[in-house]
């Protein structure tokens, strides 16, 4: 997605002027919530803490008030009276004193229970609750203890379903032991004033309230039921009596008795800031809460504001983006229209802007560049017009080929070679033509794949043979980059002809001449024999000049007919297993009076293992190894001459090394060709060495066997390593 130069205006607006703004106002916005959360958190911790310090202090007020009604004389001695005798008179005296002494002092006792040490209620403010069996409940276990206090929930005395237990054992004061436990039920009505704040008003403080509405103070049990809740949050009356508040600060205080200050979620899922108190002895949880939402009013309200000043920050930056974005967005998209247009071909367009800028300037760069491209295309096009008339002057076919395999540029010649019409030429339709003869399009593909050149001879096409040339063209920058490549084709109809004339001409030639030349080496070796001793010297060298001639002559027209014979591939090659080793041996023996006449060393380096086995024709490979070792003694004047065989994966491998004059690496490339002689004046012919033709008769005798021949190394001065593999013998 393409962006315009007005989003980037407006992003660098909004990077270097509303944004940083933005985020330092964010900053503050946040840190003074972090500071107002904080205090909010203090002043419920202090509330709480306050609160804490009431509900104790009403705890202890009962729990003394209970205990001083255990300690009623009158009360030890009607329930020792009862305990002993049963007597209902006592009991009845027991309860009018409970209902007429002990009840009226605190308006908060909903009912008072005497109990014996079998948990049985002997006397009671309520006559129901009389005889009844209070053996398994908590407060009656824990009173016969000492004073202890706790919730009582799913029970019903005195017309209370929830009521807050204060119990104390009733101690004889002669023996010391326990006669029974006195309960103080109380209501929670107490506990509610207190959390609520009235408690404080009565007792005459300004105010027992907050300033938050959403305040909420309750007491949860150690069950994780609220118990007591001054009902100041109206939604607490939708609840029911068995609310369970499973809070992460109740929970902190029933597992680990820690006290938290934090934000959370309470029971209805609201998210708020609250403090919590825990009451070990009665695994209670007091829990001071309040709204988030109406705690953070105020930085709510900043916040809004934020959002408003930010929404008018980024639209002010958004219109001014446009109009600075305009003035240099129209100018810009002028000269976008005006590459357009050039490119399009119309070079003479020229561009018309008056800012009074650099984007004038620009324009005036773009104009002056539309002039030289104008020049240069002119130029360039003469140019193509010089050389397309020097392609269509060629006599040879000449296409140049795209990288995708596309022929951009085509002569004449190449269309009359090939016989196809100008809407007819295209590189499949001359694969089509060529088909079986030469793969062109896998030929062009390798070509531009590789960098490499391709050149066949002797292509037959119809009744002609062609030669197919195929060059890369490398576009030379910092990295070179093939962009296609150049085919020249050639019509060699009449060159083949000639080429086959004279090959006919030189076999026919050589097989004439081998009759007359075996015809003066016989009798010259018959004159030799028989007349030499009647004949004077000079008549003797005569006739012995005449035959060594006679046997080099033979020898030439032998190399002759060889090359002949194997170029047209009328030569029948054996495949027989070689002992290579003992072939090199015979070679050996018969050169080493030629090497002993130069006095050269020559060896055989032996791996002195099983026979080495070679899959060839024993007397084509003995002409190979002949060839090798005779070059080897003829360009060797002092040293040694050396025979090596190794084994290479599935080929066997023959070096002949020499101490001679060696080759120099310009004229390395030219060896293995027709009339090339292995000696250091490659160009230079020697005819009392050889025709020239012996790497040449062996090149094409290895190859037609399997084979390869090649030069290993050479250097002038120091010899040379000739060498040739054949396949090994299975």
């Amino acid at each position: 997605m393409k962006t315009t130069i007005t989003k980037k205006l407006f992003l660098i607006l909004l990077g270097m002027g509303v944004l940083p703004a933005a985020i330092f106002s964010f900053w503050n916005i946040k840190n003074a919530q972090k500071e107002l959360e904080g205090e909010i958190l203090s002043k419920l911790l202090v509330l709480a803490e306050a609160k804490e310090g009431q509900i104790y202090a009403y705890l202890d007020s009962s729990e003394t008030r209970t205990a001083d009604f255990a300690s009623d004389g009158f009360i030890k001695d009607k329930l020792k009276e009862i305990t002993a005798s049963g007597s209902k008179k006592a009991a009845e005296e027991l309860s009018w004193h409970l209902i007429s002494n002990k009840q009226p002092l605190d308006k908060t006792l909903a009912g008072i229970l005497i109990m014996n040490t079998e948990g049985v209620v002997v006397a009671s403010t309520d006559a129901d609750e009389i005889r009844e069996s209070e053996a398994a409940d908590e407060y009656f276990l824990r009173g016969l203890k000492g004073v202890s206090s706790i919730e009582l929930r799913g029970e019903t005395h005195f017309g209370l379903t929830d009521s807050f237990v204060v119990s104390a054992p009733i101690i004889d004061r002669e023996t010391g032991k326990v006669l029974g436990v006195i309960a103080n039920f109380f209501k929670t009505e107490k506990l509610t004033d207190v959390l609520s704040g009235e408690f404080q008003i009565q007792k005459g403080a300004p105010t027992g309230r907050s300033g938050f509405e959403t305040l909420e103070i309750y007491l949860v049990d150690k069950e994780k039921r609220m118990f007591v809740h001054p009902s100041s949050h109206h939604e607490w009356h939708g609840h029911g009596e068995e609310m369970i508040v499973n809070t992460e600060p109740v929970s902190q205080c029933l597992d680990g008795q820690k006290e938290t200050l934090e934000t959370y979620r309470n029971y209805a899922g609201e998210e708020v800031l609250g403090a919590s108190m825990c009451f070990l002895k009665q695994g209670w949880t007091l829990l001071v809460e309040v709204h988030k939402d109406e705690a953070f009013a105020a930085l709510n309200r900043i916040w809004v504001l934020f959002g408003i000043t930010s929404a008018i920050f980024l639209a002010l930056a958004f219109a001014l983006a446009i109009f600075f974005g305009r003035r240099i967005s129209d100018p810009i998209k002028k000269l976008h229209e005006g590459t357009e247009i050039i490119g399009g071909g119309k070079l003479n367009y020229r561009l018309d802007i008056k800012t009074g800028d650099e984007l004038e300037q620009l324009a005036g760069a773009f104009n002056e560049m539309a002039i030289n491209l104008q020049t240069r295309t002119q130029e360039a096009e003469e140019e193509r017009a010089r050389l397309v008339a020097s392609i269509n002057s060629l006599s040879l076919g000449f296409m140049l080929m795209s990288k995708d395999e596309e022929i951009i540029l085509h002569n004449t010649a190449a269309m009359l070679m090939l016989e196809l019409k100008e809407q007819e030429f295209n590189l499949k339709n001359i694969a089509e033509k060529l088909k079986g003869a030469f793969n062109l399009q896998e030929r062009c593909a390798e070509c531009i794949a590789k960098g490499v050149s391709v050149d066949q001879k002797d292509i037959p096409f119809k009744d002609r043979f062609l030669r197919i040339f195929l060059a890369p063209v490398v576009l030379l920058m910092d990295h070179k980059e093939i962009i296609g490549a150049v085919i020249l084709m050639e019509d060699i109809t009449e060159a083949k002809i000639m080429e086959r004339s004279r090959e006919e001409f030189f076999a026919i030639a050589s097989h004439e001449l081998r009759t007359p030349l075996t015809a003066i080496r016989g009798n010259m070796a018959l004159l030799k024999q028989f007349f030499s001793e009647s004949l004077k010297p000079e008549a003797v060298e005569m006739i012995e000049d005449s035959y060594g001639a006679s046997l080099r002559l033979i020898g030439i027209v032998n190399d002759f007919l060889d090359v002949s014979r194997l170029e047209q591939s009328n030569v029948e090659f054996k495949k027989e297993k070689i002992d290579v080793l003992e072939l090199i041996k015979e070679v050996v023996k018969e050169m080493s009076a030629l090497a002993d006449s130069k006095k050269l060393s020559i060896s055989i380096k032996d791996s002195k293992t099983a026979p080495l086995l070679a899959l060839s024709d024993r007397d084509r490979t003995k002409q190979v190894i002949y060839n090798l070792i005779s070059n080897a003694i003829n360009y060797t004047q002092k040293g040694e001459v050396r025979i090596e065989v190794k084994k290479d994966d599935k080929f066997l491998k023959i070096f002949v090394l020499d101490t001679g004059f060696g080759i120099a690496a310009q004229n390395q490339k030219l060896l293995f060709r027709k009339f090339q002689q292995a000696g250091e004046r490659v160009l230079a012919r020697d005819i009392s060495k050889g025709t020239g033709l012996g790497l040449y008769i062996s090149k094409l005798i290895v190859e037609a066997m399997g084979g390869k021949i090649w030069l290993e190394k050479s250097e002038l001065g120091k010899g040379s390593i000739f060498a040739f593999a054949l396949p090994e013998a299975v």
